[in-house]
């Protein structure tokens, strides 16, 4: 979130209240206060529809209070995505929106990094996403004349950012082609018809195990791995067995979810656990301090109990040996190695 420096603290005041009617008992505001920027922290379900409702509802209102009440801006520091994407009419307002849908018909744009235009509430400018920018550099003389009425006084810094943003637009569009021709990928993040988008189409966190629970996917663990390079990182493993002990505890299994979880446990065999050094670096660099190797350490013991289908599992004398570039920079434990397969695409 961003806002003029003289509107921070009322706008704040006014999340907190926000946060208390919704019952986000955990959530916190912090930021640059310098710039008029906050973050907003909260934990956040998704196991049933009056979680997703209540979180529905609480968006509509902080974006109510941020973009209509002061003027702020809803991205600050980073792109729109599906979660903004129903508001950018409420923050820019119907005749910038209507220009943007007119060049994204036009020119397809869909994800580029950052541009800088200034915010309509903020003191300096503000990082609003490039991908709105490309969008609205495509009606040229409509957006500069947008940009004079928006921010009166500013013309040479609205004509010297525009002409930045012009730049950054034609090596962003350069990239976007060579990564995808098509524009087929995340189709919707920027603007979307679609009201309701930001709570479609969710992504679930089931509960796996006390030890990993709490990962919320940041990935600041993964540079540490050793074996990141070799099989799936700890965020990986975290989320994938998850995603098994999701399906190991439907109630009913579709012929497509079994197949799903025996094709998932004879990965994690290989990419999961075999290739896990159990170190504890993850937990590092994890700023809820999760140590992946204890979970690893877990899964490895409940095979070894008596009755376990990994419990007879012994090294095959056939076994596929590393190439010796792998095997003499990353840990493998002496275990059978699966027939190489293709990573589950999610993760």
């Amino acid at each position: 979130m961003d806002a003029a420096q003289e509107n921070l603290g009322p706008m704040t005041r006014d999340l907190i209240e926000m946060f208390k009617k919704y019952e986000y008992h955990d959530a916190s505001c912090f930021g640059h206060a310098l710039e008029g920027n906050l973050h907003l922290v909260f934990s956040q379900g998704f196991r049933t529809d009056a979680e997703v409702e209540r979180y529905s509802l609480m968006m509509e209102e902080l974006c109510t209070i941020v973009a209509e009440k002061y003027g702020g801006s809803l991205k600050a520091e980073h792109g729109t995505g599906r979660n903004v994407a129903p508001f950018v009419e409420m923050e820019w307002g119907k005749k910038a929106t209507d220009l943007m849908w007119c060049a994204h018909h036009r020119r397809r744009l869909s994800v580029c990094p950052f541009a800088t235009l200034p915010s309509k509430g903020g003191s300096a400018f503000r990082f609003v996403g490039l991908s709105h920018a490309s969008m609205l550099l495509s009606c040229s003389r409509l957006l500069l004349s947008l940009c004079h009425d928006l921010f009166p006084g500013r013309k040479k810094q609205t004509d010297s950012v525009f002409r930045f943003a012009a730049r950054l637009d034609e090596h962003g569009r350069e990239l976007k082609e060579l990564f995808d021709p098509e524009y087929v990928l995340n189709p919707g993040v920027i603007l979307n018809r679609d009201m309701d988008v930001h709570r479609k189409h969710l992504k679930p966190s089931p509960k796996a195990s006390s030890l990993v629970d709490r990962c919320i996917e940041c990935g600041f663990c993964e540079s540490n791995c050793p074996a990141k390079d070799l099989s799936l990182t700890p965020r990986q493993r975290i989320t994938v067995w998850k995603e098994i002990k999701r399906l190991e505890e439907l109630p009913s299994k579709s012929v497509a979810d079994t197949a799903r979880l025996t094709d998932f446990k004879s990965l994690f065999n290989y990419y999961g656990e075999a290739t896990c050094a159990a170190d504890g670096m993850c937990q590092e660099k994890c700023p809820v301090k999760i140590n992946t190797g204890d979970m690893i350490k877990q899964i490895r013991a409940d095979e070894m109990q008596e009755g376990h289908p990994q419990a007879n599992v012994r090294v095959s004398p056939t076994a596929p040996a590393l190439p010796p570039t792998t095997a003499s920079s990353h840990f493998c434990p002496p275990i059978r190695l699966i027939r190489q397969k293709p990573l589950p695409t999610f993760v």
